[in-house]
């Protein structure tokens, strides 16, 4: 066998195998190469109506793509996708609801890429939304002024917080700051109450709180209302003269039990009811008193009064009496009346008993056999001045009278006097009598003036004299016996 067939076949292989025989082509070209999928760039989240809400916005890639993919993921969890199917090609943002239970104080991760087919982009950068601490709630307090303190409460509305920072400051009593916020010591824990006994007294406080974790705060609380440190002020502050008792009932409305004391303090007043003179401060008991009577008053002067209630070293802001009262003259006492028939008159005397009186108003009325007034009193007419006695012509003979009499100060009246004891006038005694021997009739002819409308006789008496044995007048024995 020859050795060229053999060279021939392997030349053949050879040709065939580096596709250089026959000058012919291949049937199956290469396939073009992928274009990639183009990235979109996602920007920082917006917080929506809540915490647990935001709005993911990302830049549209250049180039053809089906759709995004948006991707979430807590704390150092892994990512899940935030929605069941591909989001348009014309989305450039998605509303995203956080998942229900989502722990305040976690940091949730974002990324989005696009979809073309099969193929993905790469993913966008990564932004990062840390959902913060819940605030408090519901701030509330009073001055609890049996722990001398600011007594405040809220709701912590947190889970995860492991203190509480609360602010206060000075404020005006409509509720505008005027002073720094100061931070209160408060202890460390998941509180929900705080006594705040720094708090000043005679001040008005706002307070805010935010929780805290680690060196994490979250935002401050609503406000507190306006808090009032001051000593609360009695009301109602009534004065009225007494005259059982001689001086000034004074009566007020005191709800502040903690009080240590009242301040009641009296002045002078003017015709306008205002304090015209120094304010002095009355000696009262201690306690939260409602009730007192000022005898140490002068009679004829009118006084305005204030109250305050104290406690410690601060004093409540101080009511004014509703009116200025006038102490009235002191009443007169010890009238007497006695009928005087040398004057044919009921004369009177009393003990005036006041220093400042101007006048006296005496007042007579007729009486039944007990004393008793049984017809209008009448005001009899007297002259000016502080006088203590007074005869009364003006009375009717075989009348019972009493009488009464009070002080006067300009138009002020002291109370009334205690009313007299009666005294009753005697009938109206004749006059004009005259006598003549009437020789016609054979004796002494007699005649005069009853004056008496009451009468309901007449005894005539007659003596017998002589200028020796009856020396006047009319001795013994010429006593005038009845006719």
């Amino acid at each position: 066998m020859s050795a060229r067939p053999w060279l021939s076949f392997v030349l053949g292989f050879a040709l065939l195998s580096c596709g250089c025989g026959g000058g012919g082509s291949s049937s199956n070209p290469p396939p073009a190469p992928s274009i990639p999928v183009p990235s979109p760039a996602l920007l920082p989240p917006s917080i929506g109506a809540t915490a647990d809400t935001l709005t993911l916005q990302w830049l549209a890639p250049n180039g053809s793509i089906d759709g995004y993919e948006l991707e979430e993921k807590a704390g150092t969890g892994a990512y899940q996708k935030v929605h069941a199917s591909l989001l348009p090609n014309s989305s450039t943002y998605f509303n995203v609801t956080l998942p229900a239970g989502s722990l305040e104080a976690t940091d949730f991760f974002f990324r989005v890429r696009a979809i073309r087919g099969s193929d993905s982009s790469p993913y966008s950068n990564e932004v990062l939304y840390h959902k913060p601490l819940n605030a408090p709630s519901q701030l509330v307090g009073q001055f609890d002024w049996n722990a001398s303190g600011v007594a405040l409460s809220w709701a912590g509305n947190s889970t995860v917080s492991d203190g509480v920072a609360l602010k206060r400051a000075e404020c005006t009593s409509g509720g505008t700051a005027t002073g720094p916020w100061v931070t209160l010591e408060v202890p460390a824990g998941h509180v929900a109450t705080f006594l705040d006994t720094s708090a000043k007294l005679d001040r008005y406080y706002l307070y805010v709180a935010a929780n805290l974790k680690g060196k994490e705060f979250s935002v401050d609380s609503s406000a507190s209302a306006v808090i009032s440190t001051f000593i609360p002020s009695p009301s109602l502050l009534t004065a009225i003269y007494d005259p059982v008792h001689g001086g000034v009932s004074l009566t007020w409305t005191n709800t502040f039990l903690q009080t240590d004391a009242v301040m009641l303090e009296r002045a002078e007043a003017g015709n306008g009811g205002l304090a015209t003179g120094s304010w002095i401060t009355l000696s009262t008991p201690a306690g939260p008193l409602s009730t007192f009577l000022d005898q140490a008053v002068q009679e004829g002067t009118s006084y305005v009064y204030r109250v305050s209630n104290l406690r410690q070293s601060a004093g409540s802001p101080a009511i004014l009496s509703n009116s200025a009262v006038m102490v009235p003259p002191s009443a007169p006492s010890g009238l007497v009346p006695r009928y005087d028939i040398n004057q044919g008159a009921v004369v009177l005397s009393w003990t005036g008993n006041s220093v400042r009186n101007t006048g006296v108003q005496l007042e007579r009325t007729e009486a039944d056999v007990n004393g008793g007034a049984i017809n209008p009193w009448v005001t009899l007419s007297l002259p000016a001045g502080p006088i203590t006695t007074f005869t009364d012509r003006g009375t009717q003979e075989f009348t019972t009278y009493i009488y009464r009499a009070t002080n006067l100060l300009g138009s002020v009246k002291s109370a009334l006097g205690s009313t007299s004891a009666s005294v009753t006038t005697p009938l109206a005694v004749p006059t004009i009598l005259s006598a003549a021997f009437d020789g016609a009739q054979g004796g002494v002819s007699l005649a005069w003036r009853t004056n008496s409308t009451h009468t309901n006789g007449v005894l005539i008496e007659r003596a017998h004299v002589t200028s020796t044995d009856c020396p006047p007048p009319f001795g013994p024995p010429c006593i005038p016996t009845a006719l």
